[in-house]
């Protein structure tokens, strides 16, 4: 809040988060600029061979995601996905690159899910950069379920890397990845585990993605990112932007969120 009462400008890394601090702050309007983050050193960088127990949790065909356990990552909706997904793709993996507690894929896996199912969704706990590369440049699919991003970076990530993305028409994300990833409605395993099935049984289709991924992520870049952060600071050094001033009596309009 005392940010927002004295900034002359405030930059944030997508029109949707602009949509979520003039809702919160309405006095803020007119003073928050989007300026996208980046990809491009990132996937610049090397890839890494991958050593036990990681090289043979790839022997397969992979569903890769992030495996963040916070509750707007919706990491039940995957799994509920997956279980319906991998009847019809027996070889199929699911690996969810981090660190996951024992205890989670057992309390949030559909209760009727077969054992065997169950053994195929895996954690791969901490990796680095380099192996993060190799993991989502071997992967038929990437899937990003989470409906709450101000950015989101790992789907960038994954097209710039050739992997085919579905992700959820949500937040940030559909700025994000435009037309070059699958969008599907956020919580809903019965549309996640049909665009997942396309992408694995659809070349064209897959082919198409890959293609129109790089395209995308090849936009982000921090020169880009750079540039456009400069504007806004030369714009405020020339005095085009002011400190917002509420009037006394204009106080109810702007909600007690404002600071007075």
């Amino acid at each position: 809040a005392r940010a927002v009462w004295v900034a002359s400008r405030i930059i944030v890394d997508s029109v949707f988060t602009v949509g979520e601090i003039e809702r919160v702050f309405p006095c803020a309007i007119g003073r928050v600029t989007p300026v996208a983050l980046a990809v491009d050193d990132f996937s610049s960088g090397e890839s890494e061979t991958l050593a036990a127990p990681l090289a043979d949790l790839i022997r397969r065909p992979y569903v890769l995601s992030m495996g963040s356990t916070r509750p707007h990552k919706d990491l039940p909706t995957l799994l509920k996905a997956f279980t319906r997904l991998a009847p019809v793709h027996p070889e199929l993996r699911l690996l969810l690159v981090g660190d996951g507690p024992s205890s989670y894929l057992a309390a949030h896996l559909p209760a009727e899910t077969p054992a065997a199912i169950g053994k195929r969704v895996s954690f791969t706990g901490r990796v680095s950069d380099g192996q993060l590369r190799t993991l989502y440049a071997g992967a038929p699919v990437f899937v990003y379920p989470s409906f709450y991003e101000g950015f989101g970076l790992p789907p960038l990530e994954a097209m710039a890397l050739g992997a085919p993305v579905v992700t959820v028409d949500a937040a940030s994300l559909p700025e994000v990845v435009g037309e070059a990833a699958l969008l599907v409605p956020p919580g809903d395993p019965v549309a996640l585990a049909a665009a997942l099935d396309r992408i694995l049984t659809e070349p064209t289709l897959r082919d198409g993605l890959i293609a129109a991924g790089r395209a995308r992520a090849a936009k982000f870049t921090w020169a880009a990112t750079a540039e456009a952060t400069v504007k806004v600071y030369r714009e405020v050094l020339n005095g085009k932007s002011t400190t917002f001033k509420i009037h006394p009596l204009q106080k109810d309009r702007y909600m007690p969120n404002c600071p007075s």
